[in-house]
């Protein structure tokens, strides 16, 4: 009796949570990280570095291609500081995709940077990111994940950092 019901519980979390990443789906994800993040985010954070301190606020949205399968996009905007001298402001971008392998993974691969005013150099990386997405009602998943920032300038540093996001999902 206990199998079958972990059975049935099963098969039903695994079709509830597939109905949110179905194809033609949209969804819009607010995040911030608890670890030191990127110059480029799009998403809502404050980070403390050596010298460094940036401030962000912005959000991602993604369409469903097919099911599991979304590409995304990601604005933001912040400040940026370095040694108490404001260097500017700093307007954040992401394209990428995120694939949910079995439903419930979220798996990402992106390009993102950022334009920053009063820099001599602009920060560009490719992010690496995997989580687990606990869907919350029919609209409604929060994703803690783990994301690895590969820079693809000198002037900046490769980033590893912990975050949340949470995604409202759209048909």
């Amino acid at each position: 009796m206990k199998k079958l019901l972990l059975s049935l519980s099963l098969f039903l979390a695994f079709a509830f949570t597939n109905a949110q990443t179905q194809q033609g789906n949209k969804f819009l994800e607010v995040g911030t990280s608890f670890t030191p993040s990127t110059v480029s985010s799009t998403g809502i954070n404050f980070t403390t570095t050596d010298k460094l301190n940036t401030f962000n606020v912005g959000a991602e949205g993604g369409y469903f291609v097919a099911d599991n399968l979304a590409f995304k996009a990601g604005l933001g905007y912040g400040d940026v500081n370095y040694d108490g001298k404001n260097l500017g402001s700093a307007f954040s971008y992401k394209v990428g995709v995120k694939y949910y392998a079995g439903g419930f993974i979220p798996l990402g691969v992106d390009f993102n940077g950022a334009d920053v005013k009063g820099s001599n150099s602009n920060p560009n990386y490719v992010g690496l990111s995997a989580g687990y997405a606990w869907f919350v009602g029919d609209q409604v998943s929060f994703e803690p994940h783990g994301r690895y920032d590969i820079s693809t300038n000198n002037d900046y540093k490769n980033v590893f950092s912990l975050g949340l996001g949470i995604n409202v999902f759209f048909k």
